[in-house]
């Protein structure tokens, strides 16, 4: 009797993990629309971010001009590499496109200590992008994965292009002169 209870402990654990991998398998059937990357042609989600300057910027302030909003970390170094061509994007489009940089940082740190760490991190480089910082809800209503991920977004708000990873500035121009083309 001694010996066999282990076993049956040992079972019931293994039948009540592939009870719950089961579940979570039909979760992802059932829910396969939710999982990976938001996809291109919806709105762009309901979120908020905080600025660097205190000020709040939601999904409303994405609309009527084509939007580049992308997510990064200052840790991320194809991350640094993009932020520089988004920086030179920000300066050729001037006044007809907006640029959101949202950061995420924020794992473990307070949002004073990720403020800080992100205003450290703009001045040393002399980064002019808006910057914002995210604790981890825009992101999830982004459904962003890998880092840098970068949405582009019509004047009408609809989600158009959505790049996982370093994405280079020659796509980012040909992508927003048909936005532009069609606002």
């Amino acid at each position: 009797m001694k010996r066999s209870l282990p076993i049956l402990v040992g079972a019931v654990v293994v039948g009540l993990a592939l009870l719950g991998a089961g579940r979570e398998g039909v979760r992802g059937i059932t829910h396969w629309d939710r999982l990976g990357p938001l996809p291109p042609g919806g709105p762009t989600p309901a979120f908020e971010v905080l600025t660097l300057d205190g000020g709040v910027i939601d999904q409303r302030a994405l609309q009527g001009k084509v939007s580049v909003v992308t997510f990064w970390a200052t840790w991320c170094g194809a991350c640094v590499g993009e932020l520089g061509d988004l920086e030179e994007l920000q300066h050729e489009y001037d006044e007809q496109v907006q640029f959101l940089a949202v950061n995420n940082d924020g794992g473990g740190l307070s949002p004073r200590q990720a403020a800080s760490r992100v205003q450290h991190f703009a001045s040393k480089r002399g980064m002019t992008l808006p910057t914002a910082l995210d604790d981890g809800s825009a992101a999830r209503k982004f459904r962003v994965g890998p880092i840098p991920h970068t949405l582009l977004i019509g004047a009408d708000g609809v989600v158009r292009y959505v790049h996982q990873g370093r994405v280079m500035s020659a796509t980012l121009r040909d992508e927003i002169a048909a936005l532009l083309e069609e606002s």
